[in-house]
């Protein structure tokens, strides 16, 4: 690239799409893609560095515990004609800010399984996972140990650590 470009700034908020923990982004009508200022476009010379500054007004009457959006920078500028259709691409980077207040860390197992098809486990190894769900207000990082014991208690493997990769479950949400 020999020539400037420019680039244009957009916020949207976003969950978890699924179980996976994709985010699924909901728009900029609300919340904290409404609470956050850039400048509307930035332009860059090949090989520069930029510093844009970004600023978020959290409203004195935001809802305690967690919020999430994501500030995208792309090639075409806005428009709020849904029928236009522009080939561009655009760079998010994903906002995990938490409003302090009544935090409410609450969450639950809703399925601990096998992936086999099978009641009784015959033959190693054996598959497992769990379903974690989140009924607080803020991220969640589930963590702990699984002690798997056979038939006549005695265990047969410890310490299977949970959430080895320290992934998060956003509020109101599941995460298998």
């Amino acid at each position: 690239q020999e020539d400037a470009r420019t680039f244009y700034v957009s916020f949207e908020n976003f969950t978890a799409l699924g179980e996976t923990g994709k985010p699924e982004f909901l728009g900029d009508d609300d919340d904290l893609a409404t609470w956050v200022n850039a400048p509307s476009q930035v332009t860059i010379e090949p090989g520069e560095a930029l510093t844009v500054p970004i600023d978020i007004v959290v409203p004195t009457d935001a809802d305690p515990g967690g919020h999430f959006a994501a500030i995208f920078w792309g090639t075409n500028p806005p428009t709020d004609d849904d029928s236009q259709i522009a080939i561009g691409g655009r760079l998010g980077i994903l906002l995990l800010l938490e409003v302090s207040g009544d935090i409410n860390e609450a969450g639950q197992i809703v399925e601990f399984n096998t992936s086999n098809d099978n009641t009784v486990i015959t033959s190693l190894p054996i598959s497992l996972y769990y379903r974690f769900q989140n009924t607080g207000n803020v991220r969640l990082k589930p963590s702990g140990q699984i002690e798997v014991k056979n038939i006549f208690g005695s265990v047969v493997e410890a310490n299977i650590s949970v959430n080895d990769q320290q992934r998060k479950v956003l509020p109101q949400t599941k995460r298998r």
